[in-house]
Order: structure tokens, then sequence, then C-alpha cells
């Protein structure tokens, strides 16, 4: 049940309907009258709970609930003076301590109760990166979970989560391969204006573990494409639901697709496009705009992301087409700086991950960035270069 909600939108509500249901303990759910993180086996007993949800298909600890035999009974919640704060930092420290590899798809927060005191719920997604291992008192085993709730992790379950994490890698990759050649083949949901693109996709690691499908409803202002100027419309598709901009009775140049499962594809062929660079016409030259493009992408997958309650890991890749003879624009006064025309019609740049929705854009884009600088000849991205990037100060906003 509370997997279906948006994190931020559980409400005592949402745990009272745990009890009218009867939702037993089990795969995804655990009760815990209090928390205790004052001896090595209260900290044990939740580096455990923790890893197994890792380990399986991720799920919620909601403590300050009652329970009889893994039944729900009431809520009691935790008394108000609780400094819920320093409560997630303990969590969150003993954590990273006691388990290896690190969880990063962690999420927690107080919901007040009528009663005036707090339930503490903690959601644990699935992570791609498992199997995870807890390190305490030389314990050094990896939990799962079943109906019966926690339990160590046999041969079986070892190799079904190492298969889990190589096999969404490589979907991850064929995708992206699947969609960059339908792009080049001009296989698209509209037709673009020229071939030169930049494609930039997001997958969350739910889009492979059978999630039930996206909310295709959701507000257009929530996934504007890239460089709609001339403003963008909506419509719905075969794969999902897009925004896309066109020039005055002019062709389709960019668009924004959600897909159904809850990847996005954001394509622009105008940009690019050496007719665009005005003094500079017929010269291929990559300008801080089009690095630009991939933060804007970012900003407004994460805004999405929030709104459709879709939760981390997400994998974003970017990539370029029929850019070979590129290079990137150096102004005068660092003329002194050499680099090279790009070799290649199509470039690849290394994946990023947002593991949470409060890295700052610029260290997700740290490796893709310096990779795409040192494509064309440069050695590490100049200072220069960087100051002028617009990185968003705070992600954190969702309105």
């Amino acid at each position: 049940m509370l997997h279906l909600r948006r994190f931020e939108d559980i409400a005592e509500a949402d745990l009272e309907a745990l009890i009218q249901e009867k939702i037993r303990e089990g795969t995804q759910i655990d009760y815990k009258r209090a928390i205790n993180l004052q001896t090595d086996g209260a900290k044990a007993e939740l580096v455990r709970d923790v890893s197994s949800f890792a380990n399986a298909a991720g799920g919620h600890m909601v403590i300050g609930m009652d329970e009889t035999s893994g039944l729900p009974k009431g809520i009691t919640g935790l008394p108000a003076s609780t400094d819920f704060e320093r409560l997630e930092q303990q969590i969150l420290q003993t954590c990273r301590a006691h388990i290896n590899p690190p969880i990063t798809t962690m999420r927690m927060r107080a919901i007040l109760l009528k009663s005036g005191a707090n339930a503490f719920v903690i959601r644990i997604d699935k992570t791609w990166n498992g199997p995870h291992m807890v390190t305490m008192d030389k314990e050094n085993r990896c939990w799962t979970r079943d109906h019966s709730g926690k339990r160590p992790m046999d041969v079986p379950d070892l190799r079904q989560a190492i298969a889990f994490s190589e096999g969404a890698a490589s979907r991850m990759k064929q995708f992206r391969m699947e969609r960059v050649g339908n792009i080049i083949a001009g296989e698209t949901p509209i037709p673009l204006s020229s071939g030169q693109c930049i494609i930039v996709h997001f997958m969350p690691l739910v889009s492979f573990t059978g999630a039930p499908p996206i909310d295709l409803h959701i507000e257009t202002t929530f996934m504007p494409p890239l460089n709609h100027n001339m403003g963008y419309g909506p419509m719905f598709t075969f794969e999902g639901k897009m925004t896309y901009s066109a020039l005055t009775n002019g062709p389709n140049f960019t668009y924004c697709l959600l897909f159904r499962n809850g990847m996005v594809e954001f394509a622009d062929s105008l940009s690019l496009s050496p007719a665009s660079d005005g003094n500079l016409k017929g010269i291929k030259l990559f300008y801080v705009r089009h690095f630009q493009s991939a933060i804007d992408a970012i900003e407004t997958a994460i805004k999405l992301y929030k709104k459709l309650g879709v939760s981390t890991p997400i994998f974003g890749t970017i990539s370029l087409t029929n850019v070979k003879d590129y290079r990137v624009f150096v102004p005068l006064q660092y003329s002194g700086i050499s680099g090279k025309p790009l070799n290649r019609d199509t470039l690849m740049l290394p994946e990023f991950i947002i593991e949470n929705y409060e890295t700052p854009t610029e260290q997700l884009l740290k490796e893709t960035f310096t990779t795409w600088w040192q494509a064309c000849g440069y050695g590490e991205m100049q200072t220069w270069f960087k100051q002028l990037l617009k990185f968003p100060e705070n992600k954190t906003d969702d309105r």
C-alpha cells in the first residue's frame, strides 16, 4: 500500500489503513513501536532490516506502530520531543558504517499524528548495486526478505541479486542504444528538423523491476522540452506522453517523451544545427548552451520524478548524433587553448547516476562533461568554462 503513495504524501490515514486492512509484516513492510540506537544489538537489528529491504523489493519501516504477531494494532507514535533530524542522522551514520556497499536509496520523514505524537517512516528502495552486506561485529552477512520478514540470503538469493545488478545495466544499455539508433534513423514520435541531436535519457531502476505504469496525466508544465523558446504543446503517443515544440510554420525540433514505465527522453535537433550559429554559420561548434541543455534536462527530470513519486536511483545518459568535426567554442581571450574536431558521428557519453535528489548537478555531471570536453582534444575542463555553466543552486523544490 505505502509503495503506491508518493513518499511526501504519506499521512496518518495511510498508516491507519494498514491496521484496518490487516497488512502483515513481510516482504515490504516492518513495524516497530520504538527505535533504539544506543546499543550494538539495536544497531545491528537496524542495519539488517534496512539491507534486507534494499536486497529484496524495497519497502517501509513504520516506527511508532504497535504490532502483535506481525499485525499492526495501533499507532502510538514517538514523543513530540523527539529530535527527528538527529534521529535521521544517527540512522544514516549507522547504515553507512555497517552496510557495504552503502545504500543511498533511503528516505525518512516524521508524520504528525492527531495525538500530537509523530510516527516515523523510512522508505528503502530496491538498489542497483547489491547485494548489500552487514559488516558489524564480524557478521559479514547479506539479508533479504520474504513473507515472514527478514532472513539471511542463501546462495540462490545471492546469485539472483548479482544477476539483477548485471541484467539491469545490460537492459539500460540496450534501451539507450535502441533509442539513439531510432533517432538517427528518423524513427521518432514526431519528425525532427535535422539529424544533429542532443539526446538525454533518464532511466529509473524501478522501470526495470515491474513497477506500476506511470500516471500519464501529469501536468505538462512538469515536462517542458529543451530549448522551447516558441512554447510547446502536449500529445499522447504509443510510447507514452510527449511535449514538443516547433518553429512557426516549420518542422518540429525538440521534444520530451515520458514513457509509460517512467523513462524519459529529451531530444533537441535545433541547437546543434550550424545554421543556427549566427555570425559563425557553417562552423560546427559546441557552445556553453549545449552543455547547459544537459543541466536543464536534469533539473526538469528531477522535478518531474519528484512529482510522480518515482524513487531513485535514476540513471542518466547524454548522447550527441551527427557531430563529426564539431569543436568546443573557445573565446578569443583563451585562444591559446588548443583542441581538435570530433572524429566520430555519434558521441555516447558516460552515464551518470542520481542516487538521491539532493546531489548537486555539477557533481552528477563532472565525469560526463569532462569526457565531452576531452573528446574535443582538451585536458581538464577549464575553470572559465565551468563558471559560465549555470548549475541550479537548489534542486529540492518540486513545485
